[in-house]
């Protein structure tokens, strides 16, 4: 069933949907993730600051960990699959496709970041984008997305819950 979603989605790549989701893939790549959040660092209230570095941090933890545990192979590997190059993902390791990292973080730091208040409410949507973008490429099955949409935004749920540290420290 998950090799049966991702054909669909090979049948009908075009060339504007590779732009955009390769715009989305971007926002979990290394580089530009860590970019980011180190500008959110400056730019967020002491406590929410704390919340999002222990989210960002405890869910790369929790994604190495089941990475190379699990080592689950890629599904281009299985021929099936093309796979389409996002930006800046050359040389995937073929067999740590379970969970996706990149929707992992992003939804981590999302989830983090909502607050219950206006806009932050559509936080969720992007890592829920993130996801189909990697599905599109080609580089995850639909399990690893969605787990890695669910362990991120529980890592969120567990930096949330932490007590706040104390104003002097």
């Amino acid at each position: 069933m998950e090799l049966s979603f991702l054909k669909f989605l090979q049948d009908h790549r075009s060339s504007g949907l590779t732009v955009l989701f390769g715009g989305f893939s971007l926002l979990g790549e290394t580089v530009f993730f860590f970019a980011l959040v180190l500008v959110l660092v400056f730019l967020l209230p002491r406590e929410k600051r704390g919340q999002m570095i222990f989210a960002v941090l405890f869910s790369l933890a929790l994604n190495l960990l089941f990475k190379y545990t699990v080592l689950r192979p890629r599904p281009y590997i299985s021929g099936e699959i093309i796979k389409l190059d996002p930006p800046l993902s050359k040389g995937l390791n073929p067999n740590t496709s379970f969970p996706s990292g990149h929707v992992q973080l992003v939804a981590s730091l999302c989830g983090a970041l909502m607050t219950g208040k206006d806009f932050t409410l559509l936080l969720p949507v992007i890592p829920a984008v993130v996801a189909l973008a990697r599905l599109y490429f080609g580089v995850h099955y639909p399990s690893d997305v969605l787990f890695g949409y669910f362990f991120g935004f529980a890592a969120a749920l567990v930096a949330r819950a932490l007590p706040p540290r104390p104003q002097n420290a």
